[in-house]
C-alpha cells in the first residue's frame, strides 16, 4: 500500500538523506534521494512525488525555499516537508507561506518521520478514495439518463442545466406526489 507512493528526499548531507530514505523504505515506502535542489527539480519534472523532504540550506544555488517553490508550482497537490538544522522564525514562517506542510528541527527523529509519512499518506488516501467515488456517482447519475417529450418537462431540462453548476440551494415547489 505505501510502495506506491512515491517519496524524495532532498539533502546535501548525504548520511541525513540515506538516513531518512532507509528509515522511510523500512515503512514499506519506495524513497529516491537528491542532494541539491537543482536535482530535486529535475526529479520532479521526470516523476510525481507525494512527498518531499527538503533541507533548507543547500549549496548549489538553489536552497530549500526556491526548490520548494519550484516543486510547488509543477506538483501542487504533492506534500512538502522543510528539514533544518538552522531553524529560525523567519525561515519557518516563509517555508509555510510558500506551501511547506511541515516544517522539521534536526536532528530527526524516525519515529516522528514515521507518524508524519503515515498521516500524510493516509490523507492522500482518503482524497484519492473520494476523488474515485465522485467519478463513480458521476457516471451513476447522468442527467441525459431523462427523457421526456412534455414542452413543460423539456423547460424544466433547460432549467436544471442553467442552475446545475451554481454552487448554490435550489428550491423545488409543488404539490405533494409530483415527483419533485
Amino acid at each position: 500500500m505505501n510502495a506506491r507512493w512515491q517519496i524524495l528526499v532532498v539533502d546535501d548531507e548525504e548520511v541525513m538523506s540515506e538516513s531518512l530514505a532507509a528509515w522511510l523504505r523500512e515503512d514499506g515506502y519506495t524513497v529516491d534521494t537528491a542532494a541539491s535542489g537543482r536535482e530535486a527539480i529535475e526529479k520532479a519534472k521526470a516523476k510525481e512525488y507525494a512527498i518531499y523532504f527538503l533541507d533548507l540550506k543547500m549549496p548549489g544555488g538553489i536552497d530549500g525555499i526556491e526548490t520548494l517553490m519550484e516543486i510547488r508550482r509543477m506538483q501542487p497537490e504533492a506534500s512538502i516537508i522543510m528539514i533544518t538544522a538552522y531553524a529560525t522564525v523567519d525561515t519557518a514562517i516563509t517555508a509555510m507561506k510558500e506551501g511547506a506542510q511541515e516544517y522539521i528541527v534536526k536532528p530527526c527523529n524516525p519515529q516522528e518521520i514515521s507518524l508524519l509519512a503515515a498521516r500524510i499518506i493516509k490523507v492522500k488516501n482518503l482524497q484519492r478514495e473520494n476523488a474515485i467515488l465522485r467519478k463513480k456517482l458521476e457516471k451513476q447519475y447522468k442527467f441525459h439518463d431523462l427523457v421526456s417529450k412534455s414542452p413543460k418537462m423539456l423547460e424544466i431540462f433547460e432549467l436544471v442545466k442553467d442552475v446545475a453548476s451554481l454552487k448554490s440551494t435550489v428550491l423545488i415547489q409543488g404539490g405533494s406526489g409530483t415527483g419533485k
